[in-house]
């Protein structure tokens, strides 16, 4: 298993899923971040069933625009 950790924003659409999706197929192991949390669960769970995906996707539910 690969030690390398990605964290990334906007992990539930468009670049930022297809980059993690990307990411967790090679063994890293990704943070994802998203605004709209049934999306992001939408994304754990393909990548959970997907037995061909060597790395591992945390889902965390965040607003980057919101300093709290």
């Amino acid at each position: 298993m690969s030690q390398h950790v990605v964290f990334i924003t906007g992990a539930s659409s468009g670049i930022g899923q297809a980059t993690a999706l990307k990411l967790v197929k090679v063994g890293y192991h990704v943070i994802g971040t998203a605004r709209r949390l049934e999306r992001l669960h939408a994304l754990a769970e393909q990548i959970s069933n997907d037995p061909d995906l060597r790395g591992e996707f945390l889902p965390v539910p965040c607003d980057v625009r919101d300093s709290e």
